[in-house]
């Protein structure tokens, strides 16, 4: 899906700083909108999760960063993704 797979790059952006000011919840707002369509981007999936383990842009909660964290394993598409999702549930 394009809206999501552009939600996620906005999310992205606004994590890191990338030509916008950074801004936590607003990444998390956008990464949590991907995250929730249809055919959500592994991306997005490692974001909402990563949020979650370490109260970027929302609170810390462990039960919700492992959700996410498991689905973005199962949608991740490269082995690198899949990769990551299992260091953050470690």
């Amino acid at each position: 899906d394009d809206d999501a797979i552009a939600l996620s790059s906005l999310a992205t952006k606004y994590f890191n700083g990338f030509y916008v000011d950074e801004n936590e919840e607003l990444a998390f707002e956008y990464a949590l909108r991907a995250a929730n369509s249809d055919e959500p981007p592994a991306r997005a999936l490692l974001q909402v999760g990563r949020s979650y383990v370490l109260g970027q842009g929302t609170e810390i909660n462990h039960e919700k960063a492992v959700y996410w964290l498991n689905l973005a394993k199962e949608h991740a598409v490269t082995d690198d993704q899949r990769a990551e999702a299992e260091v953050w549930l470690e």
